[in-house]
């Protein structure tokens, strides 16, 4: 059976699909085509293991792969998951109809789980990087977002050539407070002791924590909730919200070239922009001393607070804007988990 899935490569700035043809039949053979590189080559090993670690297995009849354009080199580890689902897709292991509609790729540990790739930062450059199970990825893949977040470019350095690309992303991350996932919840019992859960968490370090803006604790949904007849609020209202707030941001910086929306001020802008009234001052100073906060997080709460005053169509920061930013830095505070 023959079946398509797509991949991307990456020269300079420039990202091109790429498209995995994977047919299975009848024989015996393994044939990847198409100016795949080493790397590639040997993920037929990777992909086996994984597989087989997850209840699957690689076909065993005559399996042709071609990636196309077949006149463009592809190369990296990260086409690890594009063959493996390509694979599995075509020998009926999985029923995936909407394959077409995603770009997948990522390295592939022998135990199935995913290897984030330094690649992925200049892709998601002007988008979304979402990460699920942070504390699961290795601490120094993590700390290499650090610089990207503060300069919003990253350099990439290799033998003969160092290249820099602009790396503007949002970054969204997901983690369990613990390995079990039901640390600290009142409806389960603890599974993972206060040690256990700072070692999960001790992969990602203070400095990375500091880089993101908020922070939010989502506590299990009750099944009372669940089943309420009450709604909430309509995306399309929130949609309207945020358009007419970044309406806002698009006039309060029409003047200046590198800024264009809050999370972008530096400094010089925060003192402009974040001016706050003696309340403010006061609530902000408390929980710096309280918390313990950092420069770094001092800037963040003013940002934030600037767009949920934006969002209310606010002139001016005020005391609850900066109330309800300082809630959103819960994993600044100690003894956060209760």
């Amino acid at each position: 059976m023959l079946n398509k899935v797509y991949g991307s490569a990456v020269f300079g700035v420039e990202a091109y699909t790429i498209t995995v043809e994977v047919n299975v039949d009848n024989g015996i053979g393994y044939h990847l085509v198409g100016l795949p590189d080493n790397a590639i080559k040997e993920s037929n090993f990777r992909i086996a293991a994984a597989l087989e670690n997850n209840g699957f297995r690689i076909p065993g009849k005559k399996i042709i792969i071609n990636m196309s354009p077949a006149d463009m080199r592809k190369e990296g580890s990260a086409y690890d998951l594009t063959l493996a689902v390509g694979i599995l897709a075509a020998s009926k292991q999985i029923i995936a109809p909407d394959l077409e509609r995603y770009i997948i790729m990522g390295e592939l540990s022998l135990d199935g789980s995913l290897n984030p790739i330094k690649g992925a930062l200049p892709i998601a450059h002007n988008g979304v990087l979402f990460l699920d199970e942070l504390p699961e990825f290795k601490r120094s893949v993590l700390e290499v977002m650090r610089q990207p977040l503060e300069d919003l470019e990253v350099t990439i350095s290799r033998a003969k050539f160092t290249v820099t690309y602009p790396s503007s992303f949002m970054l969204v991350a997901s983690m369990n407070p613990s390995p079990s996932g039901f640390f600290n919840d009142p409806s389960s019992p603890v599974t993972s002791s206060a040690a256990e859960m700072q070692r999960y968490l001790g992969k990602i370090s203070g400095p990375l924590l500091d880089r993101i803006d908020i922070h939010v604790e989502v506590t299990p949904v009750p099944f009372e909730k669940l089943t309420e007849d009450r709604r909430g609020e309509s995306s399309v209202v929130i949609r309207e919200r945020v358009i007419k707030a970044r309406r806002l941001q698009t006039l309060r910086f029409e003047s200046i070239n590198s800024v264009h929306y809050n999370a972008q001020m530096q400094t010089k802008h925060i003192r402009k922009f974040c001016v706050l009234d003696d309340a403010s001052k006061a609530l902000l100073k408390h929980a710096m001393e309280r918390l313990n906060l950092s420069a770094r997080a001092y800037d963040r709460i003013l940002k934030v607070a600037r767009t949920i005053a934006d969002l209310e169509v606010s002139k001016t920061i005020e005391s609850k804007h900066i109330s309800e930013s300082i809630q959103y830095r819960s994993l600044d505070r100690e003894g956060w988990l209760g």
